[in-house]
C-alpha cells in the first residue's frame, strides 16, 4: 500500500510539474500570438484537389503527379489567408506545400470561419483549443520551439494520466483477487 501511494503521489507531482511547463510554454506563444510574430494555422478539408503550386516537403521539388480527385477529402491547413488566396500545407504521407492558392479548392464553410476568425483576436483559452485540437494532424515541422514543447508536454500529461489510472485499477484489482482467495 504505502509503495502504491508514494508511486501515486510521484505521478500526480510530475502532472502537476508538466501542467505548469505548459502552462509557461502557452503563455510565450499567446505573447508571440499577440505580437504577431506566430503563425496561425487554419484546418479545412480539400474539395477541389486541382491545385497548382504544390511542391514536397521544401527541398524535395514540386509534386506535379498529385492531384485532382487524389487530394479530396485530405486535411489542409491554410495560412496567411486573403479575400482570393491562401497558403496551404496539405497533410498527406509526406506534406505539400503550396503559396497563392486559390481559396476556391477548400470547404466555404471552413474558408469563412478562417476569414472570420483572422481578423479577430483570438483569446488565450480560444488559441489553446486551436493548439490542442485543430492541429492534431499538423506536422511538429510547422511549429516554433514553444508549440512543439507544449504539444509534447500534453502527449506526456495524457500518458502520466493512463498510467496512473491503470496502475490504481491494477492494483485494486490485484487487492480484490487476494482478498477473494484468503
Amino acid at each position: 500500500m504505502k509503495r502504491q501511494l508514494l508511486f501515486n503521489v510521484f505521478l500526480c507531482a510530475s502532472m502537476i510539474v508538466l501542467l505548469v511547463i505548459s502552462l509557461v510554454c502557452f503563455t510565450e506563444v499567446y505573447s508571440l500570438y499577440l505580437n504577431g510574430s506566430l503563425k496561425l494555422y487554419y484546418r479545412t478539408q480539400i474539395l477541389n484537389g486541382n491545385i497548382n503550386n504544390l511542391h514536397w516537403d521544401y527541398g524535395r521539388g514540386d509534386a506535379p503527379a498529385v492531384g485532382g480527385d487524389k487530394l479530396n477529402g485530405y486535411t489542409a491547413y491554410i495560412y496567411n489567408l486573403s479575400d482570393k488566396q491562401c497558403d496551404v500545407i496539405i497533410v498527406s504521407e509526406r506534406n505539400l506545400y503550396g503559396e497563392n492558392i486559390s481559396i476556391e479548392h477548400f470547404d466555404s464553410d471552413d474558408i469563412e470561419k478562417a476569414q472570420i476568425s483572422s481578423k479577430q483576436q483570438l483569446s488565450f483559452v480560444s488559441l489553446l483549443s486551436k493548439e490542442v485540437s485543430e492541429y492534431s494532424k499538423l506536422s511538429s515541422s510547422n511549429l516554433i520551439k514553444s508549440e512543439k514543447l507544449f504539444r509534447n508536454c500534453c502527449y506526456i500529461f495524457l500518458l502520466l494520466c493512463i498510467v496512473l489510472i491503470t496502475e490504481n485499477i491494477l492494483y485494486f484489482v490485484v487487492k480484490k483477487a487476494k482478498a477473494n482467495v484468503s
